[in-house]
C-alpha cells in the first residue's frame, strides 16, 4: 500500500492541528454557553412528521436572528483571540488556498 505524498499530510495536518488546539484550549465550554434557543416546527415531508428546533436561524432578515448571529459571532471571536498559537496556525492556513495542488 502506498503512503499519502508528503503534501496531502502536510495538509492534513494543518488541518487537524487547530482542531486539537480548540480541543485541548478548552473552548468547547465557551460555545456551549451560547446555545441556540429552540422554536419547534412540525413539516411533514412525505406523511412523516419532522420537528426542526432550529428553522427559525435559516430567515437571514429577521432581526431576532442577525442578534443572534451577531452574539456567536462577538463570542467566537473573543474566543479565537485568546488562542496563543493562533498566528502560528493561521499563516500556514492563509497560504493554504494559494497554493497549488498536486495533478495526479
Amino acid at each position: 500500500m502506498k503512503a499519502f505524498p508528503r503534501k496531502f499530510r502536510t495538509r492534513f495536518l494543518v488541518f487537524l492541528f487547530p482542531l486539537a488546539v480548540f480541543v485541548l484550549a478548552g473552548t468547547q465550554q465557551a460555545f456551549a454557553a451560547a446555545r441556540a434557543p429552540k422554536h419547534s416546527v412540525t413539516n411533514q415531508y412525505h406523511g412523516v412528521s419532522a420537528i426542526d428546533d432550529y428553522q427559525w436561524l435559516e430567515k437571514s432578515d429577521d432581526p431576532a436572528v442577525k442578534r443572534w448571529t451577531q452574539a456567536q459571532s462577538k463570542e467566537a471571536r473573543a474566543t479565537l483571540d485568546k488562542i496563543q498559537v493562533r498566528p502560528w496556525v493561521e499563516e500556514p492556513l492563509q497560504r493554504l488556498p494559494k497554493t497549488p495542488s498536486t495533478n495526479y
